[in-house]
């Protein structure tokens, strides 16, 4: 048992893992056969608002132990920790959790995680505390990494080929890949790292930028620096990104909503130079943007504006971004990228949360109605990742749990998302702002 447990919460910390559950085991959804299934996929989720950090992990391993029930230990976790509410000690998080969660029978999940600003949990937003996502994946392998910089991955040798064979080859239940990706909100070459491992390995992936100021090292001195925390198995790191690839007879369906709507007419960017679009239709940027703006409604011209970037150039796969700033010396137009590649198409957008939420609750009953019935009817078969802007007003996840109340459901705030355009191809994610990425994990059948 760990040493930093009080003796009470060790006993009860005990008693949940040997399988005397003390908390009723919640699977009375579950038809016998399915219970029969040892192979089966099976969720769980956990919040813990204690304000002492090991306390807050024991209950939520205690949680999640009784949901699985005592013949399924946890492959794959996702640990997600307010640093408002613990300070430096988010630290000790994913080692508390991974010394929990270790026996003589079974080893230790594969964790990833972070420090972020709140949790979406019981339909608030913004709460403090511990969140722990638990997922029983037989069959599944799991490939964690962790990055220091845009390149790819190192994964033990073997790992690569076989992730680039089956994500080029037919579809096949058996060996489907996917990734969650978690990332400091200084690494600023995020967009590039998930740029390289579509174009390498090209699945689903979502994943989010955690908070700043969460723990580290200040090289400027001081006791916190201004990067975030990042969990991969029992360590923290505070520069970067973590993730995981999963590899097997996985589903993860990516839903992703930008919270923006286009706009007026698009243009082609025909000069740029780095995040600055010199020349659109061959002429001056400034003065073709202005001209898309004079076109919009008075409704549209007073929401808050933003410029959709299309790379692939298809006009299909608009990303919404800031504009940094208008140069009125060479009529140029700076958008908060690092790079607008010439060839890119553009389109003004602007933020409207009611279009926002009357899309993403058509993406949710389209993913539900399209369930396989198995899934349908044992919704503890389904886990669900929410990584939502901090700035929205977090409906979403009310709108999948009304849909499917006893599936597993992780949400919490973040400074970007990663995911697909919507209604773009699952397998181009992007950084996104404003916006909610869903990660649908299920058994592939």
């Amino acid at each position: 048992m760990p040493r930093w447990l009080s003796p009470a919460k060790q006993k009860v910390l005990k008693a949940v893992l040997q399988g005397s559950v003390l908390l009723p085991y919640h699977a009375a959804s579950e038809t016998a056969s399915s219970l029969a299934r040892t192979n089966s996929f099976c969720f769980a989720t956990a919040y813990s608002a204690n304000p002492q950090l090991s306390s807050a992990v024991v209950e939520c391993i205690a949680s999640v132990k009784s949901q699985l029930g005592p013949s399924r230990h946890p492959h794959l976790c996702q640990l997600l920790v307010t640093s408002d509410a613990y300070g430096s000690h988010v630290e000790y998080a994913p080692s508390f959790v991974q010394e929990c969660l270790s026996s003589k029978e079974n080893a230790p999940p594969v964790l990833v995680g972070g420090a972020v600003q709140g949790l979406l949990t019981n339909r608030s937003r913004n709460v403090a505390g511990v969140s722990l996502f638990a997922a029983h994946m037989p069959a599944v392998e799991l490939m964690p990494f962790h990055v220091k910089g845009p390149s790819l991955p190192e994964l033990i040798p073997g790992q690569w080929d076989s992730l680039i064979q089956s994500s080029h080859a037919a579809s096949s239940s058996a060996n489907n890949v996917a990734a969650v990706l978690l990332s400091e909100p200084h690494f600023v070459q995020v967009d590039e790292l998930i740029s390289r491992i579509q174009g390498v390995v090209p699945c689903p992936l979502v994943g989010g930028v955690a908070q700043p100021n969460a723990w580290g090292e200040n090289p400027w001195g001081g006791q916190r620096s201004l990067r975030g925390a990042l969990f991969l198995g029992n360590r923290t790191y505070h520069e970067g990104a973590v993730g995981c690839f999963m590899h097997g007879p996985i589903q993860m369906d990516a839903l992703c909503d930008q919270g923006c709507r286009p706009v007026g007419q698009a243009a082609t960017v025909t000069s740029s130079h780095g995040g600055t679009i010199l020349k659109l239709d061959h002429q001056t940027a400034l003065l073709v943007v202005r001209q898309m703006f004079q076109s919009l409604s008075d409704r549209d011209r007073d929401m808050q504006i933003q410029i959709g970037l299309d790379t692939l150039g298809d006009g299909r796969n608009f990303v919404a971004r800031n504009i940094s700033s208008f140069n009125p010396s060479d009529q140029s137009v700076q958008v908060a990228v690092a790079d607008v590649p010439e060839g890119s198409v553009v389109q003004l957008h602007v933020r409207d949360p009611h279009w926002a939420r009357h899309n993403i609750l058509k993406q949710i009953q389209r993913y539900i109605s399209q369930l396989p019935e198995e899934v349908r009817s044992n919704p503890q078969q389904l886990g669900s990742l929410l990584y939502s802007c901090v700035t929205l007003a977090h409906e979403e996840e009310q709108m999948l749990q009304d849909a499917l109340p006893k599936s597993a459901f992780q949400g919490a705030q973040f400074q970007g998302e990663f995911g697909p355009v919507p209604g773009g191809a699952q397998t181009n994610s992007f950084l996104h702002s404003y916006s909610s990425s869903f990660g649908l994990l299920r058994q592939a059948f």
